[in-house]
């Protein structure tokens, strides 16, 4: 795979303008193939659980509610 990856995106970026989407998508799979990471699983265990409970106030981060119960 060539290291300047912007110019692989630029290519792709002007064959779509041109309306080649073959063209893009094939360039895109031939030199800027995706490549998935694998996702790693964490568990936490009750205690480790209850402290990060605490040290974010019981709110939840991701909707900024606090936790029900609580």
């Amino acid at each position: 795979m060539p290291a300047d990856r912007s110019a692989i995106l630029a290519s792709v970026c002007a064959s779509l303008e041109r309306g080649d989407r073959e063209g893009a998508a094939s360039r895109l799979q031939r030199d800027y193939p995706f490549e998935p990471v694998a996702a790693v699983e964490r568990k936490y265990g009750e205690v480790e659980a209850t402290r990060i409970f605490v040290r974010d106030g019981f709110i939840d981060r991701y909707a900024g509610t606090r936790l029900a119960g609580c």
